[in-house]
């Protein structure tokens, strides 16, 4: 898991701060399931939704700006070469960040079992 974070960069930083809100909001919820703490964790996941995008798109961005340089320093890999590992080290928030919501997910549905139908 240090390797994903790692390779996801800078980004990860906010994409771990909101992840852990939003897993912690999921706990709340499922523990104590309540309209309210549901829409905390409604609005949490987006959050973590759109830190997944800019910390991918960042990634993204990153490679495309950076392997022309690092082309120059090793030429006897190739540009596709590049790419593929820079975009596969990009994907890191997205692993990271799908994979807490996933759990977030477990955690609001145990919640929604709780609290009945009054939360769905």
């Amino acid at each position: 898991m240090f390797v994903i974070f790692q390779e996801g960069g800078y980004p990860m930083w906010f994409l771990l701060a909101a992840a852990l809100a939003a897993l912690a909001a999921g706990g709340n919820f499922a523990v104590r399931p309540s309209r309210r703490r549901l829409e905390l964790t409604r609005a949490l996941v987006l959050t973590t939704v759109a830190s997944i995008l800019t910390g991918t798109a960042a990634d993204v961005a990153q490679v495309g700006h950076h392997a022309s340089e690092y082309l120059a320093g090793h030429p006897s890999d190739t540009l596709a070469n590049i790419a593929l590992l820079g975009l596969g080290e990009s994907m890191s928030p997205s692993i990271f960040g799908f994979s807490c919501l996933a759990i977030v997910g477990v955690l609001v549905a145990f919640g929604v079992y709780r609290g009945g139908t009054e939360m769905a």
